[in-house]
């Protein structure tokens, strides 16, 4: 956690309890292409993780000066990528087979978002 290359986010409720936590990283890369490495809501369908995803938009671009902020989603889970094309997320391409979960392999779909696409979505 201490090395400078990712920076980690944790939402708190009133009580202390974790709400979400994200991950940024790729911060010290040249590109300027940072990666949503994760994204976790403790209670889905509340609207929190479309919150904590405008705000990680907001620091990846206006404050980090990101150029592209991209992130990989299970293609079996719609919720998620509904959430990310309605943000303006941008579909890349197909990761066959690359995550494994409890010896079963899943497909990712690789999307992301310009800053200049950014910008444009900005009142």
């Amino acid at each position: 956690m201490a090395g400078g290359d990712a920076r980690y986010y944790v939402r708190e409720a009133e009580d202390g309890n974790i709400q979400a936590f994200a991950i940024l990283r790729g911060l010290r890369e040249n590109s300027r292409s940072i990666e949503l490495k994760r994204i976790a809501v403790a209670t889905p369908g509340r609207g929190l993780g479309r919150q904590i995803l405008e705000e990680l938009m907001c620091i990846a671009f206006n404050e980090i000066k990101a150029h592209r902020l991209f992130l990989d989603v299970f293609e079996n889970n719609p919720r998620a990528r509904h959430l990310y094309e309605s943000l303006g997320f941008v579909y890349e391409g197909t990761l066959r087979e690359a995550a494994c979960r409890d010896g079963e392999y899943y497909t990712l779909r690789l999307m992301s978002m310009l800053d200049r696409e950014y910008a444009a979505l900005q009142p």
